[in-house]
């Protein structure tokens, strides 16, 4: 039985839509990509990996789940969050 951070993680990689929709929020959807390989492993990329949104804000990518609630808040927009215009905010995900 395939676990969900399997499917979730396939879905991210072969959905079309999906590199469009980071590609809209955040600056370098790239990260987002490397970010999705490399912690889909615990602990084989310890340093967390930096993720600027378009919007403003930023946030720390520490564990393969802090991607899976990016995706929910700010790509699939499945909760309402306050302006992110503040000068450098921060978005803490621990």
């Amino acid at each position: 039985m395939k676990s969900w951070r399997v499917n979730w993680t396939l879905n991210e990689l072969f959905s079309a839509d999906n590199y469009a929709k980071h590609k809209e929020v955040l600056k370098s959807s790239s990260l987002f990509w490397l970010a999705l390989v490399v912690k889909f492993f615990p602990k084989v990329w310890k340093k967390p990996i930096l993720l600027r949104l378009k919007e403003g804000g930023a946030f720390y990518v520490k564990e393969f789940m802090t991607l899976y609630i990016y995706k929910e808040i700010f790509v699939d927009k499945c909760y309402d969050y306050p302006a992110l215009s503040i000068k450098n905010p921060l978005i803490r995900a621990w």
